[in-house]
Order: structure tokens, then C-alpha cells, then sequence
């Protein structure tokens, strides 16, 4: 299961980096009800919250 997490969460921060995706956005489509349980799998994962991402590809 921590295979599986890892994988969503570089998809995540690939479409973040990348594609300017918004969080909530990326959060739906990986299939999370709330933006605010990803938000912190995602920062648990890399240490950075997703909008932190996003905003250092601009």
C-alpha cells in the first residue's frame, strides 16, 4: 500500500510542478475526498505542501 501512495503522490507533484494543476484538483482526481487529507499525505511524503509546489514552477 505504501507503493501505491508513493506513486499517486509523485503523480501529484509531477502534475503540480509541471502542469500548474491546482491542488484541489489534484486531489480529486487521485481520489481524495478532501483537499485538506491530501494536502497532508502530500506534505508527509515530501515535506512541502502541495501549493508550495505549485507556486515555485511559476
Amino acid at each position: 500500500m505504501q507503493y501505491v501512495c508513493r506513486w499517486r503522490m509523485n503523480i501529484a507533484y509531477a502534475w503540480l510542478r509541471d502542469e500548474n494543476c491546482p491542488v484541489s484538483q489534484a486531489a480529486s482526481k487521485l481520489g481524495y475526498q478532501s483537499e485538506a487529507v491530501f494536502s497532508r499525505a502530500f506534505k508527509a511524503q515530501f515535506g512541502e505542501a502541495p501549493g508550495g509546489v505549485r507556486r515555485s514552477s511559476n
